[in-house]
């Protein structure tokens, strides 16, 4: 996929994976862009925290905005604060307890950008965001923790 055949009339555009850097300065052509950095907030808590305010700016002021990240933590939240517009829920199951926090998958789009393409994470039926590249390397240490055993 090319940026050109994104919808850029999406409320949230999204863009993460091991070469979203690279293509930063293609989409500023697009329009103004978010970089989250996310050794600037350390805790989970504040990533949460982040995206809730977005979707909550999103809702409020009817703005347009394109983050790019590469926290699993708002990749993560986005999935539940999507799911919590389609099921109508009410705040609770949010961080910062307003309904407005909640975005229509309809005005999501997340692609991941790696191997110097843009893949949809976010196909038609899919009601989560795919982000399995954010997962390997955690799956990896994971692992490298567990090969190495222990003394006895």
């Amino acid at each position: 996929m090319k940026l050109k055949n994104i919808d850029w009339n999406k409320k949230l555009l999204v863009f993460f994976g091991d070469e979203v850097i690279k293509m930063k300065s293609k989409m500023l052509s697009k329009g103004p862009i978010i970089i989250f950095p996310e050794h600037m907030i350390c805790h989970p808590w504040g990533h949460i925290d982040y995206i809730e305010k977005v979707t909550q700016i999103i809702s409020k002021d009817n703005r347009k905005i394109t983050l790019i990240t590469n926290s699993s933590y708002i990749i993560d939240h986005l999935s539940n604060l999507m799911k919590g517009a389609r099921i109508d829920a009410d705040g609770c199951f949010t961080k910062c307890g307003n309904k407005n926090a909640y975005i229509h998958r309809k005005d999501v789009g997340v692609y991941i950008c790696t191997n110097g393409k843009i893949k949809n994470a976010l196909s038609k039926e899919a009601k989560i965001v795919n982000w399995k590249n954010l997962s390997e390397p955690a799956e990896w240490l994971t692992n490298i923790y567990f090969e190495m055993g222990d003394k006895e």
